[in-house]
């Protein structure tokens, strides 16, 4: 988490906010610069809701953009860059990369901790055709189409779900050419499947919406609570806040957004104008 932070700050100026849920903080505040909003959740849970703390975080901010994006990724700074012209023209949903994600070692993210540059790292694809570590969207348009999909209550489909309901509710989206680097870390629970039930209960999840046509799907969300509740309502329960000052995207002339996910418990968002 702090190796991207120390990246964006490097490039980008804009409002980050950081959510940590877990039974305990783990996250030292002294660490983290003025310009991070630091909220602290009592969790005792297992697993990790991301798909519900992305929600809090929507409601929380005021930025008309948010990206939903993993602690464990980076993007090129060029490819922010092609993503925002996209947003203010209008796009709903922009993946700031192609489909490729590039998996690192452990040496080239050593390399990538000294200079904050991610030419250090080889371009080996990995993956391809994939749709999650990140996603920028238009904030409203988020919201209309059911946020994220509290069904999803643990790490599983949660980034094709959007996508494909994005798609089928007939949203505008668009990818950036070029691709998305994965930071080599250690996997846990939060990685990976509980157990075959979870992974069928969510896989379930995930069908119900793909099979789904638009009067259909618009009436499944319409029974989603989390999308309707006023925004005072979703306010994040605070146990403890530090609060401070703004980040910008230096090629931007605006705040900028983005909502990042954080391994062990916690989600972030910074947030574009």
């Amino acid at each position: 988490m702090l190796l991207l932070l120390r990246y964006l700050n490097q490039y980008i100026d804009t409002q980050v906010y950081i959510l940590e849920a877990d039974s305990s903080p783990k996250i030292s505040a002294r660490l983290l610069k003025p310009e991070v909003h630091y909220y602290f959740v009592e969790d005792s849970r297992e697993k990790f809701h991301r798909t519900h703390y992305i929600n809090q975080l929507a409601w929380t901010t005021q930025s008309p953009y948010i990206c939903i994006c993993d602690a464990d990724v980076i993007i090129p700074v060029s490819q922010l860059e092609e993503t925002v012209r996209f947003l203010r023209n209008g796009y709903a949903y922009v993946l700031p990369y192609g489909g490729s994600l590039v998996a690192t070692g452990e040496q080239e993210k050593a390399a990538f901790l000294e200079v904050l540059d991610p030419d250090v790292f080889n371009v080996k694809v990995v993956w391809e055709h994939v749709c999650g570590g990140a996603i920028f969207l238009n904030r409203k348009d988020f919201i209309q189409a059911g946020m994220s999909n509290e069904h999803i209550t643990s790490w599983g489909p949660d980034d094709a779900e959007q996508k494909k309901r994005m798609e089928i509710l007939g949203y505008s989206m668009v990818r950036v050419a070029g691709p998305l680097f994965h930071l080599w870390h250690p996997r846990g629970i939060n990685s990976s499947y509980g157990n075959q039930e979870e992974r069928l209960r969510l896989t379930e999840e995930y069908l119900k919406v793909a099979s789904s046509g638009k009067v259909e799907l618009q009436q499944y969300i319409s029974t989603w609570g989390w999308c309707k509740e006023s925004r005072k309502d979703r306010q994040i329960p605070v146990f403890a806040a530090i609060q401070s000052g703004d980040v910008t995207v230096e090629c931007y002339e605006n705040d900028f957004g983005i909502k990042k996910r954080f391994s062990g418990g916690c989600v972030g968002i910074f947030g574009i104008k």
